[in-house]
């Protein structure tokens, strides 16, 4: 075996082994953190559209709308294959919103501040 055949063995082997403990990590093998955008500003009764990425594809997240101090709401969302999800928020009081992006375990992953005024 020539040197060049050791790199490439080696760098398989570990390629490999990186894809096995980031996989069995969960949320840890994503390409980067987890992002979550959307607007800043909302109109009191329109609809806010929210997207987030670098999530497992096929995992189930739950999006939690904190809406000022209001009641909070939720939602078990499928993550699409491409790691992505969109989410709509249709405010319903004034104020300060936030919307959070939460793994299996209820662990924060992301979160945006949404502002709604009339």
């Amino acid at each position: 075996m020539n040197k060049t055949e050791l790199n490439v063995r080696m760098s398989l082997a570990a390629t490999a082994f990186a894809v096995l403990i980031g996989g069995s990590a969960g949320f840890a093998h994503a390409q980067g953190p987890v992002w979550l955008s959307g607007p800043s500003v909302a109109t009191l009764g329109a609809k806010a559209s929210f997207s987030a990425g670098n999530l497992p594809p096929g995992a189930v997240v739950r999006i939690l709308v904190q809406e000022g101090a209001a009641a909070a709401h939720q939602a078990d969302v499928l993550v699409a294959p491409d790691g992505t999800l969109s989410y709509e928020v249709n405010p319903s009081i004034e104020g300060e919103h936030s919307v959070t992006v939460l793994d299996g375990s209820g662990q924060a992953l992301a979160t945006a501040r949404l502002n709604v005024m009339r």
